[in-house]
């Protein structure tokens, strides 16, 4: 159940939200009397040949007072946007209180609602396989908590119930109306200086009847363009900052709302290891989400330029937070006293399950149990870490898995390869993460091989999956450098044809040759090569 936040948190929050909005203003005033007063410069000085007349005075009053009008008119037309108008930019739907996973939903939502004092909060869907949450508000003070379907899919309830908390803490914090609005000043003046361009290029084409009046609207036209780009650059910078520090107090609210850090975490990592590249959204709303559409090497640094042109912190970083807010929960400080009660020779960890800690067993104990997920979370003296990152625990799995565990280990989630015949192919598969290691040479058997078949269901969404393959490898892949399981070798990425545009990890070492294949990719190259000419564009 949610727990509502205190009344100082939401009142400090709110606060800073409004210094903010007053800068937004400011800032379009400011942009506004630049081109105002440009403009009446450079007529001064066509017409009068001085650029400051002694009658400027006068005139000088009046055109800031225009331009502080249609500075005010702006912001009040991206204050005035319709909630449902917004979700529909964004190409959203109700959810159906007729579907199981979306009554799930609609119940967390009702839950936020409750621990918020906000009534209605709409839940909205985006049908898209990505993975990903945002909030909205309107001028009016209407709000939305949406999700895409490949979110909902993939989180449990707990962790659907941290990021609907994170996007709660958002609306709560009043910043979820700031950058609605920030988002539509940026999207008007985007639209602008993208029109100017067409009309710039028609403009040149067109007669006019004097080559004067020709200058002088492509002038003015040229004008009107510096102050659409300049007020894109600048809008974008100032909701660039104002996001990447909202993110981390969303976070840290979130968890209290929700009362569970480690849930949110998951979240996070599921959000961020999965394809976030085509999202169908209007240009600038990016910074509403709770990780960014697109992924960005910038996002994951630190520094100068990640905090002028990111909208969100780098996700590893706030993973980090997490966890160390995790270790501040009495349930975890109660656990974590009694390992060191019960320090024995051999180290105890505790087993984070569905009701909460276990007590602090011997490595021995926690895998007599059965399997543990390599993302399970495991409490030592040190902190809280993935099972992936206990070697010992690692050590037991491979114990466990006997013969059929090989001695390399999968580069995502650290656990022993297992052998698995595909396609009448020797090929090594992490059962948790379901990627392949192939040896030298089976690429080329698997790919040129047939007897392996695949639903319509399947083959669609490769059309779909292949559509959206735009760009250079960094744009394409968002997986981290890995080492060769085999050799440990580094592996260096590269798209396997134009045709199927998938990015594949090759190891640099000749004699060994290995290719990693990630989750579905195998499956991706074999469709589109069996079906060159199906629909994906």
């Amino acid at each position: 159940m949610f727990q509502p936040l205190p009344a100082e948190t939401v009142f400090e929050a709110k606060t800073q939200t409004l210094r903010h909005t007053r800068l937004l203003f400011s800032l379009l005033v400011l942009i506004y009397v630049a081109f105002f007063n440009l403009s009446a410069s450079i007529f001064c000085l066509i017409y009068t040949h001085q650029l400051f007349p002694k009658i400027f005075l006068q005139p000088f009053l009046i055109v800031n007072a225009l331009a502080f009008i249609f500075a005010v008119a702006h912001f009040s037309h991206a204050r005035s946007k319709d909630l449902t108008s917004l979700i529909t930019e964004l190409h959203g739907q109700d959810a159906d209180p007729n579907d199981d996973i979306h009554r799930r939903f609609l119940n967390i939502v009702q839950e936020a609602e409750t621990a918020s004092g906000f009534h209605p909060i709409r839940a909205v869907v985006l049908a898209t396989t990505a993975r990903n949450a945002f909030s909205i508000e309107d001028g009016k003070g209407r709000k939305a908590i949406g999700v895409t379907e490949g979110l909902l899919s993939a989180l449990s309830r707990p962790e659907l119930s941290a990021v609907v908390a994170h996007e709660t803490a958002h609306l709560l914090h009043g910043d979820s109306r700031l950058m609605t609005t920030a988002c539509s000043l940026f999207s008007v003046f985007g639209r602008i200086a993208a029109s100017l361009n067409i009309l710039g290029e028609s403009g040149r084409s067109s007669g006019y009847r004097s080559r004067s009046d020709r200058s002088s609207a492509l002038l003015f036209l040229f004008l009107v363009w510096v102050v659409a780009v300049l007020g894109t650059f600048f809008t974008q910078l100032i909701y660039f900052a104002i996001s990447r520090n909202r993110e981390y107090y969303a976070d840290s609210d979130g968890v209290h709302i929700c009362q569970d850090p480690l849930a949110l975490s998951d979240a996070l990592q599921k959000i961020w290891c999965a394809d976030r590249g085509h999202l169908s959204i209007p240009e600038g709303f990016g910074a509403l989400f709770i990780v960014n559409c697109v992924y960005s090497g910038l996002d994951e640094s630190e520094g100068f330029a990640s905090d002028l042109f990111c909208t969100h912190p780098p996700v590893k970083k706030r993973l980090q937070r997490l966890a160390d807010w995790a270790m501040k929960d009495p349930a975890v400080l109660e656990t974590h006293r009694k390992i060191f009660e019960n320090a024995q020779t051999e180290p105890s960890y505790a087993l984070k399950k569905e009701g909460g800690w276990s007590e602090p067993q011997l490595v021995s104990q926690i895998l007599a149990q059965g399997p543990v997920s390599p993302l399970a979370w495991v409490l030592d003296r040190d902190g809280v870490w993935h099972a992936s990152d206990i070697k010992t625990i690692q050590s037991g799995l491979r114990e466990q898995m006997g013969k059929n565990a090989e001695p390399f280990d999968c580069p995502r989630c650290k656990i022993p390869l297992i052998e698995d015949e595909y396609e009448s192919c020797q090929t090594l598969k992490c059962a948790h993460c379901v990627g392949r290691l192939l040896g030298k040479g089976h690429l080329e058997r698997i790919v040129a091989r047939r007897t392996e078949t695949f639903d319509p269901k399947t083959i669609e969404r490769t059309g779909e999956w292949r559509a959206r393959q735009k760009g250079s490898v960094k744009e394409l892949c968002f997986f981290p450098q890995i080492h060769c399981p085999r050799c440990q070798a580094d592996m260096f990425k590269c798209i396997y044809t134009e045709l199927t545009r998938v990015v594949l990890d090759y190891c640099q070492n000749q004699d060994c040759a290995s290719v990693w294949c990630d989750a579905m990719e195998l499956e991706h190259i074999q469709i589109l090569i069996e079906n060159p000419y199906m629909p994906t564009f």
